[in-house]
């Protein structure tokens, strides 16, 4: 059987002004999702990116 392997993936948010933030998949669990600095409402998830060399935040 083949193994899954999960590596650094961050989920990506876009705020309330366009603008795109960051998490580590791993932090959501204990964190829950990014909220809105201007608005103070969860941000909506539009994707996640993979294979960054280092934390894009």
């Amino acid at each position: 059987m083949d193994e899954i392997q999960t590596g650094d993936m961050w989920l990506v948010y876009v705020d309330s002004e366009g603008g795109h933030h960051y998490q580590p998949w791993t932090e959501v669990v204990q964190s829950g999702s990014l909220v809105d600095p201007t608005t103070d409402q969860d941000m909506e998830i539009v994707g996640w990116a993979i294979g960054a060399t280092e934390d894009p935040r």
